[in-house]
């Protein structure tokens, strides 16, 4: 048999088996990095978390923001839902082994158009909520969206401390 104690035998196989499991998420890990997501998937675009215009602006103006919210909601799920549509009929285009340059340029079009309508439509519900605000408010919401593009989108609400600051600014 072996000379090795039975608890050094145990050992050694606890400490092989977890080095075998480390190594396989390693190698899981950089494959996943390497291939990118599979075609098809909406990983490039996505929609803001829900919620975070309203946690944006003071307290007394969230219920004015949730009505604009939900006035727009049908035309945000229209536009989502084009955008989708598009992706998946050029990742269909794309796909095909007998694509024509007319096929690709008409599946980017469309991708652009619905990719226009989404942004008209953000656009024009932000144009609705902002007008309302006061400046140190529409400021407030500006950084929120340029945090959310620098280092996308932020866990919990925002820091109190940094909305009492706001209110100390001076208007303009």
């Amino acid at each position: 048999m072996n000379t090795l104690p039975r608890s050094i035998r145990w050992l050694l196989g606890v400490l092989i088996a977890c080095n075998v499991a480390l190594i396989s998420f390693i190698v899981l890990m950089i494959w996943a990095r390497t291939h990118g997501p599979v075609v098809g998937t909406e990983s490039g675009w996505q929609t803001p978390p829900p919620g975070w215009l309203q946690e944006s602006v003071p307290p007394e103006r969230q219920g004015e923001v949730a009505e604009v919210l939900y006035r727009h909601r049908v035309a945000f799920r229209d536009r989502v839902l084009e955008v989708r549509a598009a992706r998946q009929n050029l990742a269909r285009l794309l796909a095909d082994p007998a694509l024509t340059r007319e096929q690709l340029e008409e599946g980017f079009a469309r991708l652009r158009r619905a990719d226009q309508a989404s942004s008209e439509q953000a656009h024009a519900t932000l144009s609705e909520v902002l007008i309302d605000l006061r400046p140190a408010e529409r400021m407030r919401v500006v950084r929120q969206m340029m945090m959310r593009q620098q280092q996308g989108p932020r866990r919990g609400r925002p820091d109190p401390r940094t909305d009492a600051r706001d209110d100390r600014r001076p208007t303009q």
